[in-house]
């Protein structure tokens, strides 16, 4: 391996590890501002026991009564009439447009 060769590698193996020693001080840093006080998880797990407590509650209760259906209405009918369908071929005169063997005069 070249001389310069050698020397580009170890700068870009540098700026590497430069670049992730960079990127690992940001990420703790990070991670020390985003932890959420004691408080603050206490007061959302009480929120949770709460809303868990209604949805206990709720489950064990009778659900309220239906309302009354309404008085049944005389339902419209509807006639459907079909068109007639010819008996003949649809197609019976295919391929006679040059019944003088294909010359048009």
């Amino acid at each position: 391996m070249k001389r310069r060769h050698a020397l580009l590698t170890s700068l870009l193996l540098g700026l590497a590890v430069v670049a992730g020693a960079l990127a690992l001080t940001r990420t703790m840093a990070l991670g020390q501002h985003a932890s959420a006080g004691d408080a603050q998880i206490a007061r959302r797990a009480a929120q949770l026991d709460r809303a868990e407590a209604q949805v206990r509650r709720l489950r064990a209760e009778r659900p309220p009564a239906l309302p009354a259906a309404p008085a049944a209405q005389s339902a419209t009918r509807v006639v459907v009439v079909r068109a007639s369908q010819s008996h003949g071929e649809p197609y019976e005169h295919e391929g006679d447009e040059h019944e003088d063997g294909g010359h048009d005069d």
